[in-house]
Parts: C-alpha cells; structure tokens; sequence
C-alpha cells in the first residue's frame, strides 16, 4: 500500500494527513510491539511503555475523525 503525500496543498488536508500518518505509525508499531510483548514478557516493557504509542493514536485518530467531517 502506497502511502499519497498529496496534502501539501492546502492547510486542512496537511493535518489530515499528518493525523493519518501519525495513527497509522503509532498503531502499527503498537501491535508489533504488543504481540513482542505477549510473546516475550517483559522483552518491551522492562525498556518502554508502548502505551503511549496507543495514546498517540487514539488522539489522532480523534483528531484524523474531527478533520474529516
């Protein structure tokens, strides 16, 4: 899947698209860092808390939702 970084030209869909690429980075590494984690315990957590990468993407997401309507 090729990721269009057509939102250059205007402001609104700047951040739109920035939302979009921040949810999807976030939630991805999210799940990758996750499924370590249940596989290894303790393998992420002891280092970092992936939480935050869940936070990062619920808030743009929200923000992904509130744009685009």
């Amino acid at each position: 899947m090729r990721l269009k970084i057509d939102f250059l030209k205007q402001e609104e869909k700047f951040f739109l698209g920035l939302a979009e690429i921040i949810f999807r980075f976030a939630f991805i590494t999210f799940l990758v860092l996750f499924v370590l984690d249940y596989l290894f315990p303790g393998f992420v957590t002891n280092w970092f808390n992936p939480i935050w990468l869940l936070f990062a993407a619920i808030i743009s997401g929200i923000v992904y939702i509130q744009i685009e309507t």
